[in-house]
Order: C-alpha cells, then sequence, then structure tokens
C-alpha cells in the first residue's frame, strides 16, 4: 500500500477503528476511543471523516484503489471474467479479517453500497443503456457470494466460489440476448 501526504492519519483511523472493533462491539466505539487509539487528534479525525461510518467507507476505497493498480484487463471473454473474479475472491479472502468485523457489526450494508456503486461506475457504458439493474445484479450476486463465503471463514477454494460467481454472471450476460 503506498502512501501520499494525509493517508498516514487516515490509515492509523482505520487500523484504530478495526482493532477497536475486534474487542468491541461498534456502537459501543466513540471517535474519542478512535482518535486515542490512532494517536491523532479530534479535529483531524473530523477533517477528514464525517463519522465512524465513513472511516469503513474510506477502507472500501483504499482498497479498491490497490486492487485497481493491478490494472487487470476489461474482461471480454469467459476468461478474462474467471481470472477478474478469482482476483477479486482472492483479495477479498485476504481482507476477510476486516469483512469478518463489520459482518459481525451487522455493517454488511456499507460493503453493499460500495459494490453497487463500483460495479455501476465500471459497467455504466456497457450496461446501464441496456438495463441499468444489471450492474445492480452483477453486485448483488458478488455482495451475496461473498457474504456466505466469509459466513464459512472462506473454507471453500476461492476457485470454487469464482465459478459461482461466473455462473451468476453468465446467466445475466445471457439475458441479455
Amino acid at each position: 500500500m503506498e502512501f501520499i501526504a494525509g493517508d498516514y492519519t487516515r490509515h492509523y483511523i482505520v487500523q484504530a477503528l478495526f482493532k477497536l472493533m475486534a474487542v468491541r462491539d461498534f456502537h459501543e466505539i466513540s471517535v474519542s476511543d478512535i482518535v486515542r487509539k490512532a494517536g491523532v487528534g479530534r479535529a483531524s479525525f473530523y477533517r477528514l471523516f464525517g463519522s465512524k461510518e465513513e472511516v469503513i467507507r474510506y477502507y472500501f476505497a483504499r482498497e479498491s484503489a490497490d486492487f485497481q493498480a493491478l490494472r487487470l484487463p476489461r474482461p471480454r471473454c469467459l476468461e478474462d471474467y474467471r481470472e477478474l473474479i478469482l482476483t477479486i475472491m482472492r483479495t477479498f479472502e485476504k481482507n476477510k479479517g476486516p469483512l469478518r468485523l463489520l459482518q459481525k457489526a451487522h455493517l454488511e450494508y456499507l460493503y453493499l453500497e460500495y459494490l453497487n456503486e463500483k460495479f455501476s461506475e465500471t459497467f455504466s457504458d456497457d450496461l446501464l443503456e441496456t438495463n441499468p439493474y444489471k450492474a445492480l445484479a452483477y453486485s448483488g450476486s458478488l455482495f451475496n457470494i461473498s457474504m456466505k463465503w466469509l459466513s464459512e471463514d472462506c473454507q471453500a477454494p476461492a476457485e470454487e466460489v469464482t465459478e459461482a460467481m461466473l455462473s451468476a454472471v453468465f446467466a445475466l450476460r445471457r439475458s441479455e440476448s
């Protein structure tokens, strides 16, 4: 993870929140707790974030930036989709710790909101012209499959989960015809 000026404080805040979530209920954690754990001032927190939920949204944005740095090609065929989805699932598995904390705190909706936004951006030119709901179908499939996989502690191989997601994606793509 590469940082630019100002990202260090954000990083410390994100890390502090997740460390606190590992031992306490999200709703019991105050901004004071977070800044104390992060070693930053309250003013810094509120300069960067409006709420604890925004800290989590930033976490997703930062992880997304790192994922996009992989520069995977836009999928055009089955193998491209398989490679993309497998990369997503492996990234998800690598980040299962923070995601389990979100699941435990019943904050999965933040992950779903993030996926909806990203899929709508990514496929806006392809899907929204023909059907604005298809991007949501893709993100919903990924959300449900990944949350089920997470609830099972990612025990199934990423390749198996990828095949389930591929089935959903290609069922949707066939319906375009």
